[in-house]
This record gives structure tokens, sequence and C-alpha cells, in this order.
């Protein structure tokens, strides 16, 4: 799941994150996949805190991304911010409980369930900014149409057999 995450904010913001770091974390994780894949459970559990920690970094690095993604004003960064920001604040804690430095209950799927929820609200704002667009880009080409009605007239077009202006190609004529 945490290569699923770095491609996912790779591809939102691609201009922020930087492919080797990437390409680091997928080396990174693919390395833990073989020690599990590959050893007895108490070599690949001596080395879960060591994996924790790098997940943690790779955290910090998505918050600096997604920083840095806010100071351009990308699109949905300040609440995704939110969303990685509440699940590395969870990872931490279960990371703690899960060594036995704390007592408590892991956190990680309320939090996910919070990080989905700020998803949720980035595409809901996309789609409505979008539906605006929409409506300006409409009335824009409403405007337009009526510019050109202007110059050629709905009977011009009737007489040439064209529906609009766009479809009147250079040396169309009517002979009267």
């Amino acid at each position: 799941t945490l290569i699923a995450f770095a491609l996912f904010i790779y591809k939102l913001y691609p201009e922020f994150y930087k492919k080797k770091v990437l390409i680091g974390l997928i080396v990174y994780c693919a390395s833990y996949v073989v020690l599990v894949l590959f050893t007895p459970s108490w070599v690949y559990l001596g080395y879960m805190l060591f994996f924790n920690v790098g997940a943690l970094v790779f955290g910090l690095y998505s918050i600096y991304v997604l920083f840095l993604a806010s100071l351009k004003l990308s699109e949905g960064a300040l609440l995704f911010i939110a969303g990685v920001v509440v699940m590395m604040l969870t990872l931490v804690h279960d990371i703690l409980v899960q060594e036995g430095f704390i007592t408590g209950t892991f956190l990680v799927p309320a939090a996910f369930f919070f990080f989905i929820l700020m998803q949720s609200l980035v595409l809901a704002v996309r789609f409505s900014k979008s539906f605006f667009r929409v409506e300006e880009l409409s009335i824009s080409l409403d405007n337009t149409n009526r510019d050109y009605e202007r110059f050629v007239p709905k009977e011009m077009l009737k007489l040439l057999n064209k529906e609009d202006i766009i479809a009147v190609k250079l040396g169309d004529e009517m002979r009267a």
C-alpha cells in the first residue's frame, strides 16, 4: 500500500515529487517484501521497526511534496495534507502501540476513513469547479455565436444549406 500511495501522490503532483525518491521507495519496499518472503518470521519481524521508520520518512516527504503543491495553489493540496497528517500521526501512534512503548488501540483504520473523506472532498471540489467552468464556457460560446450572427445572418446560412458558421468553407456560394 505504501507504493500505491506514493504512486498516487506522484500522479497528482508530478512536478513536485522527485522520481528518484519514488524509485528509492519502490526498492526499499521490494527489499522488505523479499525479506518477508524468504526469511523466517523472527528475521523480518526484527526489521519491522526499521521498515516503519522508513514509512514515516516517506510520510514526511509526502507532506513536504504536498506543502510545495499547496504553496503553488494546487487544487486540493490542503485537504490532502490534512488527510496525510492524520494518517502520519495515527501511524506513529500505532507503531508505538505495536512496539509496546504505549498501550492503546490501533487507529490507522479510522485515519484511513478520514483520509478517504478528504479525498472525496477534493474530488467534490474539482467536480464543482469543472461544472462551473463548463457553464462559463457555455455562456462564452453563446456570446460568440451571437456575435457571429451579427455578421453572418441565419438567412445567409440557410441559403448556403449550412447549419452554422463553422460549416461554411472558403468558396461556398449560392447562385441565384
